[in-house]
């Protein structure tokens, strides 16, 4: 099953870098023509790029499920570290923290803990939105139970509640309701796989109010040095200013997120960060306008050093996808 993951996250990627070109000069071509039949025929053939562009983004995931690296870490810090990305795919929606003030140890990956939650919050969206969009989200940490002190993280929302037919065969790929919801369903079945490797389970209930997801995970021993106070956050930007270019989204915000919590300033267009230079620049291979934008981060900042992102690359200059928060700061760090 790990092969055929991988597999299939490879081929989605490259893929996905011969889509890039066709949609970015195809959109070029869109301004420039006139004939409305023309126009309507190109955008029937931008649809479908963008379509597959979409496929190939959810199937790249599989690569990144397929290299689980469990480790014990501190899973409130993990927690809060995705607070913007829930903000992002949230919207107007409320979130309500009832997490302890100090680290607690669990066994999860670091890089999938992200993908997991964003497919979690994503769901969550989805469901509220379908309302007036302004719910509730709550993200609770239950005491240790049993002998073994497994640890049970919550996510609730206020949206409908699962079908009855989705919520029977739940963590089952293609699962959802596609009247309802315009997701593939693959999000949420990966996840489910990805815990399990970690040793935990992930399941879901409705509930009088809405729905509720349940991550179970075990318990590992955390550091000192793991665990960070999460209301201390680092001085942002005391350890540099950074350009972080990568199409995926939830790549680029759990990337963003790790440095910000490292103290680094990261920004995703040239312009936002002012008069600032940039330290760092690190731009994913098959960007749009990929050649254009490190020409242009080269006239703003001569002297940034430049890393590429790119999956099974690594060693110089080159960063392997997904990376680790460890992966970025030894590059950015010089370790």
């Amino acid at each position: 099953m790990r092969i055929m993951q991988r597999f299939a996250g490879n081929t989605a990627h490259d893929m996905n870098n011969i889509l890039t070109p066709i949609v970015g000069f195809g959109r070029m071509l869109n301004e420039r023509l006139t004939d409305e039949d023309d126009q309507a025929d190109l955008k029937e053939l931008l649809t479908a790029a963008e379509r597959g562009m979409e496929l190939c983004n959810r199937y790249g995931e599989m690569a990144h499920f397929s290299q689980a690296e469990t480790l014990p870490g501190d899973l409130v810090h993990a927690l809060r570290s995705a607070e913007t990305m829930f903000a992002k795919k949230l919207g107007a929606a409320t979130i309500q923290w009832e997490l302890p003030a100090v680290g607690t140890g669990a066994q999860f990956d670091p890089v999938q803990f992200f993908m997991v939650l964003d497919h979690i919050a994503s769901n969550a969206g989805q469901a509220m939105s379908t309302g007036s969009g302004k719910g509730t989200f709550t993200v609770s940490l239950a005491e240790p139970a049993g002998d073994d002190g497994e640890l049970a993280v919550s996510f609730s929302d206020t949206g409908p509640g699962f079908p009855e037919d989705v919520l029977k065969n739940f963590g089952l790929p293609f699962n959802t309701d596609q009247k309802e919801h315009k997701l593939s369903g693959t999000g949420l079945a990966l996840s489910r796989s990805a815990v399990m490797e970690w040793g935990g389970r992930l399941r879901a209930e409705n509930t009088d109010g809405g729905a509720r997801i349940v991550l179970t995970l075990l318990p590992g021993t955390v550091s000192q040095t793991q665990t960070k106070p999460v209301d201390q956050p680092a001085t942002a930007g005391s350890a540099g200013c950074v350009l972080l270019l990568e199409s995926e989204a939830s790549e680029s915000e759990r990337m963003a997120s790790d440095l910000r919590s490292a103290g680094y300033e990261v920004h995703a267009t040239l312009d936002s960060a002012g008069e600032r230079p940039f330290d760092f620049g690190l731009v994913a291979l098959g960007y749009p306008e990929e050649m254009d934008q490190l020409v242009a981060l080269k006239a703003h900042s001569p002297d940034a050093t430049l890393f590429r992102l790119a999956t099974g690359m690594s060693g110089g200059l080159f960063i392997t996808k997904p990376a680790t928060k460890r992966s970025l700061l030894e590059k950015l760090q010089g370790e």
